[in-house]
Parts: structure tokens; C-alpha cells; sequence
């Protein structure tokens, strides 16, 4: 609990233990008259077996429908004979049985003022002992189980003390009446349940005060007043019902008790199903409230509040204090009315104490209960106010700092620490693994890398959006030590709900040197470093200078890359494919290049991976497609047909009428399908597996050809390659290059040849450059091999020359047919 919750806390017990104390100062009593009394049902006093009562307290049985008490002592002058027990019906007998004063809460009255606690009737020098009273024990059937005090006090001390407990009555009614319109006002404002379960539960204690207390407020000798009971009666089991919603939602049982608060609900359920029996049967349905109070409402909510409490809700503390003065000042009479035993009732007739100790809690819980509320109000609001500053510094999945927080830490640290090193951290595939596993698990995946990059000890965690997290450590010098450790914590793969997860971060690294850098440039440079490393499929890139120059050049271009497909600036290049059985060339691959006006040439590696990323890469796409579509068709023409292998990227799978585009253009160009293969590359196709198969089987339909690239170095499954509508696989370079026959790498590179071909593809190993690896692919029984070997890429013009002037390509080389 913090200082201001404690403090709190601590003046509302000094208030209550203030109040208590002002409350047993002395007070001016009744003298009691001493009385004998005997209950029976009989319709009129009988004149034996009368019990005595020398203390004036006499204890009312239930079971009957009346108890006389007779007056041997009559009040002195200046007193006025006093009933203490404001819910009794009181008559005056004389003791020829004639009827002199008549008390009741219902209105009927004659020679007696009722107020909150007394029936107080006016003495006559007439009178004469013995003097009858007849106390009814039912109201509407409802028993009354309490006793009632025969006594005789002057006139203005009764009234002075009754009007001092309506003025107490009617200030605590404005006050929570004020508290529920503010809490009304609580939850318009700020669009919280809470508040408004909680204005309607104050609102109905409100009326419940003004049903109780009208009658004494009115303070007549005659009034016409009468309780509307229907409503009465139909009011107990619904403010109940409130009360428990109101109390588990203020104290936030749903976050910290969530079984309690389901309990909290049911029972409110139960309450409400009580307004039937209430109408039927007012005796049972008072009894099965009570019931439902005293055995699961209390023990419901002070449970729930304690724990709430403990758990951090101040506000459920508040609640706790004000539901432990109601246990107080409710439960004794609720026991005796559920069950009515002689025993319990003599034991607090008889200990007058108890009785004053329940009236002191009565008026406690009526003077504090506004005060508490507000209290309960004002920190709920503060907690929730401490929610909404919680949320804009950490992140709601995994509890963590986000960027602005760890944007100030960092910019603290930076005072303190001048090596400090900051590093933004990527989860490499996490779209992938998100996408084919579902969010649940990728949720699960980034509560996990961040509980394992916390787990350095000296290191500062965030995470800054979606799967980038940033680290910062104090001294730059220990990098190599930190990335060891990161490397050995994310070895170990992630056990999600039975799925195996391997965990691979890329890393981009920012540190603080001798030019003063703030925390911003930090964070910024880092990422920069991180995406030069994914561009060149590195997990661990430092940050340079340059990087920031290629950054701001890459976004050059990208802007330009319209310019240069509308102005003819792109050239489209083919490398062959040979075929091993016979060396001859029906395919190749197109590949594009960038003759920029200012910077001259420029590598695909520039600016290919960058327009992938911001999603221009169909522009390019396009432009290749159409290029060589039109080549194929022209080709075809003069009798020297060449089908021509164009790369289709991730993003173009992914882009809405990719298919139909590709099928206008090839009708635009006059082409056939068949002579163009559209290669797809592994980790693109798995990006989206399902979708991805879809648009290939579509391009398959239509009569294009399509092809596995970059086989091996992506994750697809033997079952996704085999459902693939692809009519060739290519081994990526990695396989090939610096292969020793009878070496793991050779046997690797044949299982790969002889899996391509038991799926009925044929096989082409990309990248031979030496003639090693060409004879090697000869032995090995690949189909095709493209590489440096054969020929580089070469303009359209060169290329059709080259394969005029050198093709059957290397007859040395080439595999003899089988017979």
C-alpha cells in the first residue's frame, strides 16, 4: 500500500475513534420503572402468571403475538412515560381495560409522539396504578425480536435526544445523498461501471432512510403518514442485490478475487429471485434475506474486500472498515430474527451494554459511511489514475517499460553511465511464427523474450512496438560478454502450450561516444544498425556512420523507383540455365538492373530489399513481367522459343489482383504462359502458406510454370512441398559453394537432388562457379545449373548472341543421355 493509502486509512481510524468516544459521553437516560409483564395471544391481559421485571427491560417473545407489561409505579411529575422501541405498536390500558394512549409507526396515534426509538406518552395526574401496556411482537407478521424498556424521563430530555438523532439521520441522508451524485457524476465522467453501481446503491439507501424515517422526521402528535409497504417490502432484497454489485466492482473483485466476485454476482442473483417470496410471504422473505446476509453476503464481501485489500485495492480496504461497522450494528438483531431463540435475546436484553454498543455502531455507521465513501471514491479514482499513468509508460502485454519510458531511463542512465551501449532487439520470422501458430502463442513468444532479456542482470528492458525490444547496458567495453549471454538464453527453443518455438533475434547496436549523443539518437541509430543487419541477414550489427548515409540514399532511391520504371531507367539482364543431359539453353533467369542517371549502376542489393519492405516491389515486378513476356512472344515468333524465369516477391503474393494482373498483362503482350516461370522463394511462400498456395495454384491453372527459389534456406515442410504446384526446385547457392565429393556437405547436396527429383521436379543448383562444382552437380545428377561458370547476367541482346555462338554449352561437361 503506498504513503497517501496509509494515511488515509490512518485519519479515517482516528476519525472513527474520535466519533466513538464523543458517542459514550453520558447522555441523559430514562429512569426505569419497575414492571411485570407476561406474552400471551390471548386477546386480553390475564391477571396471573405475571414475571417481574425490576429494571423496566423486558424481553418480547415472537412466538406470541403480544407481551403485557403492568405499571405498579407511575412517572413523577414533569415525566412522561417512555417505550423504548420505536418499531413496537404501544397501547395504554387503564385497568378497567379502557384505552388511553395509542403509539405506532404506521400513523395510529393518540396521546403519543413515536419517535426513532420511543413511544412517549404524556402523562395524566389522572391515572391511577395499575397502568397496562400491550407491546405487539409482529409487524406485518415479522417478528420483532428485541426487547423494550419501560421508563420515565422528562419530556424535552426525550425530545431533545430524538431530535439530535433525526438531525444525525437527516444530515448523514444529504450527505450520501451528495456522495451518490457525485458518484453519478464519477461515472459519467469517467465512463466507469463502478461509480454508477455505486450512486444507485447510495440512491437506494437514501430511500430506505427516508421510508425509515419520515414519520419521525415530521415530528407530529398526528399524521396521516403511511409506509407504502409494497415498495417497502420490495426494496430490502433489491438494495441487497446492488450492494453486492456495487461493493465487487468498487473494490475491483474482478481483477483481484475473480471467484468472489462470481460468488458476488450469483448471490445479487439470488437476491433479486427473493421479490416474488417477499410479496407471498413478507415473514420468509425477510428471513431468507436475512439468511442470504448473514451467510454468504457478509462473509462474501469482508472476504473479498480483505483480499482485494491485500492484493493492492485501497478502495476495497475503505470498504472492508465500512462493512465491519454494519457487521456490527446489523448482525446481533439478524441473527435473533432468523433465529428467534430466548437464550440470545435474554443474553442482550439482559446486557444493557450491548444494546448501547449496537446503538453507538448505529450512529457510527450513519456519520462515517458518506465519509468512507468518498474515501472509497477518491482512492479508486487515484488507483485509477496511477492505472492510466501505468499504461502510458509500460506495455499492457508484457508488463514492461515501453518507449518512452525507457527513452527517460536511457536519458538518465546517459548522465551516469557515458559507455552506454543501447540495443534494439527484433524477433527474426515473428510474423510467420504469428500468423501459422496464432496470436496466442505469439503473445506467449513476446512474454517470454522479454522475460528473458530482464533476466540480465544489469541490463535495462523495454519494448518499443509489436516484437522490437531495447536493452541497455551500461559499459559498451562488455558487448562481446552480453552478446554471448543473449546468444545462450535464446538458444534454448520455447515450450508454448506443447509448441516448440525457436527463438532467433537480430540485433542492432548504438553506443555513446566522445560526441555527446542524446538518448533519441541513440535509439535511432541502433535501429538503423538493426535494419542494415536484416537487409544483409546479420544478427548482430553495430552502428556506423556510413549507414546512416546508404539509410538516407536507400530512401533516396526508393522515392525515384516510379521515375525510373516510367523513364526507362531499369534494364532487364538473363543468366542462363544449362541443361546437363545435352548442354543446351531453353531457360534463363531475368534479373534487373538500375541505370541511374546520377549514380550510375546500381546493384539490385541496393534497392531490391528495401522496395520488398515498403511494399514498391510490384512496380518492378510488373515491369519485369511485361519485359519479359513481350521477349517471349518475339522469340517465339522466329522460331527460337526461351522460357524466362521472373522472381515474384512476397509482397506481390500478398497484393489484392496480383493474379489478374498477371494474366492481363500476358494477354497484353500476346505471350504464352508456358514461357513464363514464375519463381517463388521459400520464406515467401511460407510467410502465408495457406494464401500462398491458393494464388499458385491459380498461376498453375492459367498455364504459367513455377518454381521453388532459394530451396533450403527457408522453413517449409515436406508436406507444403508437396502440395506446392511447382515444376522445378533451386538449391540455393549455400549448398553448392566449396562442396568436396564424399564430404556431409556432398551428401547433403545429393539427398536434396534426389528428394527434388522423387517429387517429380526437376533440379537447379544455382551459383556453380568453378568447374569442381560443376562436375560435381554431373555426378550428383542435377538437371540445370546456373552460374558464373556458364555465364554472368548479360544484357537481352548479349545474352542472345552468347547462346548462338556457345550452345550446346562445355559438351566436356555435359552428362552423356541415359540409353
Amino acid at each position: 500500500m503506498t504513503n497517501g493509502a496509509r494515511t488515509w486509512c490512518t485519519r479515517a481510524a482516528v476519525a472513527m475513534l474520535a466519533l466513538f468516544c464523543l458517542l459514550f459521553l453520558p447522555l441523559a437516560h430514562a429512569r426505569p420503572l419497575p414492571a411485570a409483564y407476561q406474552c400471551t395471544s390471548a386477546p386480553l391481559y390475564a391477571a396471573a402468571g405475571w414475571q417481574h421485571a425490576t429494571n423496566g427491560t423486558i424481553l418480547l417473545q415472537s412466538e406470541f403475538d403480544a407481551c403485557w407489561i403492568r405499571i405498579d409505579e407511575l412517572p413523577r411529575a414533569g415525566e412522561q412515560l417512555t417505550v423504548k422501541n420505536g418499531w413496537a405498536d404501544v397501547i395504554l390500558y387503564d385497568a378497567q381495560g379502557q384505552v388511553l394512549a395509542h403509539g405506532n409507526r404506521n400513523g395510529a396515534r393518540m396521546n403519543a409522539v413515536v419517535s426513532a426509538n420511543h413511544v412517549m406518552i404524556r402523562s395524566d395526574a389522572g391515572w391511577r396504578a395499575p397502568l397496562y401496556v400491550r407491546v405487539a411482537t409482529r409487524m406485518e407478521n415479522i417478528p420483532i425480536p428485541v426487547a423494550v424498556s419501560i421508563g420515565a424521563q422528562a419530556a424535552a430530555a426525550v425530545l431533545d435526544a430524538d431530535r439530535r438523532q433525526i438531525n444525525i439521520s437527516l444530515a448523514v441522508t444529504v450527505a450520501v445523498l451528495v456522495v451518490a451524485l457525485f458518484s453519478a457524476a464519477f461515472s459519467i465522467v469517467l465512463r466507469d461501471g463502478a461509480y454508477a453501481w455505486m450512486a444507485l446503491y447510495l440512491a437506494l439507501t437514501v430511500v430506505i432512510r427516508v421510508f425509515n424515517s419520515a414519520e419521525p422526521l415530521i415530528f407530529t402528535l398526528t399524521s396521516d403518514f403511511e409506509h407504502p409497504r409494497l415498495v417497502w417490502r420490495l426494496m430490502y432484497p433489491l438494495i441487497n442485490a446492488v450492494w453486492m454489485l456495487a461493493y465487487a466492482r468498487m473494490g475491483d473483485f474482478s481483477l483481484h478475487v475473480p471467484r468472489i466476485n462470481r460468488l458476488c454476482q450469483l448471490t445479487a442473483i439470488l437476491f433479486l429471485l427473493l421479490v416474488p417470496v417477499f410479496l407471498i410471504d413478507p415473514l420468509l422473505g425477510v428471513r431468507s434475506n436475512v439468511a442470504l446476509i448473514l451467510l454468504l453476503t457478509y462473509p462474501l464481501l469482508l472476504s473479498g474486500c480483505w483480499l482485494a485489500w491485500r492484493k493492492g485495492s485501497v478502495a476495497a480496504g475503505i470498504l472492508l472498515l465500512s462493512n465491519l461497522i454494519l457487521a456490527g450494528f446489523w448482525a446481533p438483531g439478524q441473527f435473533n430474527l432468523l433465529w428467534p431463540t430466548e437464550t440470545l435475546s435474554r443474553f442482550i436484553a439482559q446486557n444493557s451494554q450491548l444494546g448501547s454498543l449496537s446503538s453507538v455502531l448505529g450512529v457510527a455507521s450513519d456519520l462515517l459511511m458518506p465519509l468512507l465513501f468518498c474515501v472509497a471514491l477518491v482512492m479508486r479514482t487515484l488507483t485509477l489514475k496511477r492505472a492510466a499513468v501505468r499504461l502510458l509508460s509500460y506495455d499492457a502485454l508484457t508488463g514492461m517499460p515501453n518507449r518512452e519510458h525507457i527513452r527517460r531511463t536511457g536519458a538518465a542512465l546517459l548522465s551516469t553511465h557515458p559507455a552506454l551501449a543501447v540495443l534494439v532487439l527484433n524477433i527474426e520470422r515473428f510474423r510467420s511464427i504469428n500468423g501459422a501458430l496464432g496470436p496466442e502463442i505469439g503473445d506467449q513468444l513476446l512474454v517470454v523474450t522479454g522475460s528473458r532479456l530482464a533476466a540480465i542482470d544489469g541490463a535495462h528492458v523495454g519494448r518499443l512496438h509489436a516484437d522490437q525490444f531495447c536493452l541497455l547496458w551500461p559499459d559498451m567495453t562488455q558487448l562481446a560478454e552480453l552478446r554471448q549471454r543473449i546468444e545462450r538464453d535464446f538458444s534454448r527453443p520455447v515450450d508454448v502450450h506443447g509448441q516448440m518455438v525457436d527463438l532467433t533475434l537480430s540485433i542492432g547496436v548504438a553506443c555513446a561516444t566522445a560526441v555527446p549523443a542524446t538518448m533519441a539518437q541513440l535509439l535511432r541509430r541502433a535501429e538503423t544498425a538493426l535494419d542494415t543487419g536484416r537487409t544483409l541477414h546479420l544478427p548482430w550489427v553495430e552502428y556506423r556512420a556510413e549507414q546512416e548515409h546508404d539509410l538516407r540514399a536507400d530512401l533516396g532511391l526508393l522515392s525515384e523507383i516510379h521515375r525510373a520504371v516510367s523513364e526507362g531507367e531499369l534494364r532487364m539482364y538473363l543468366q542462363p540455365k544449362v541443361h546437363l543431359y545435352d548442354g543446351a539453353v531453353t531457360s534463363a533467369e531475368a534479373l534487373v538492373r538500375w541505370y541511374h542517371p546520377v549514380r550510375g549502376n546500381v546493384a539490385p542489393a541496393e534497392f531490391i530489399p528495401f522496395a520488398e519492405q515498403t511494399g514498391r516491389i510490384h512496380l518492378i515486378t510488373q515491369w519485369m513481367l511485361g519485359e519479359a513476356m513481350r521477349l517471349t512472344a518475339r522469340l517465339r515468333a522466329q522460331g527460337t522459343p526461351l522460357q524466362i524465369s521472373v522472381n515474384i516477391s512476397t509482397a506481390d503474393l500478398a497484393k489484392a489482383g496480383f493474379v489478374e494482373s498477371v494474366e492481363a498483362l500476358c494477354t497484353q503482350c500476346g505471350a504464352l504462359p508456358a514461357d513464363i516461370r514464375l519463381e517463388v522463394t521459400e520464406s515467401g511462400a511460407m510467410q502465408d502458406p495457406a494464401a500462398a498456395l491458393l494464388i499458385m495454384f491459380r498461376l498453375r491453372r492459367d498455364g504459367f510454370s513455377l518454381s521453388i527459389d532459394d530451396f533450403g534456406t527457408g522453413y517449409s515442410s515436406l508436406a507444403y512441398l508437396q502440395k506446392m504446384p511447382v515444376a522445378e526446385l533451386k538449391i540455393d547457392r549455400s549448398f553448392i559453394r566449396d562442396v568436396e565429393p564424399g564430404t556431409d556437405a556432398a551428401v547433403l547436396l545429393h539427398s536434396t537432388i534426389e528428394l527434388g527429383h522423387r517429387l517429380g521436379l526437376s533440379v537447379v543448383a544455382e551459383g556453380a562457379e568453378t568447374a569442381a562444382e560443376w562436375d560435381l552437380l554431373v555426378v550428383l545428377g542435377c538437371d540445370y545449373v546456373q552460374g558464373y561458370y556458364a555465364a554472368r547476367p548479360m544484357p537481352v541482346a548479349q545474352f542472345l548472341q552468347w547462346r548462338d555462338t556457345c550452345v550446346p554449352f562445355e559438351a566436356k561437361h555435359v552428362r552423356a543421355l541415359p540409353a
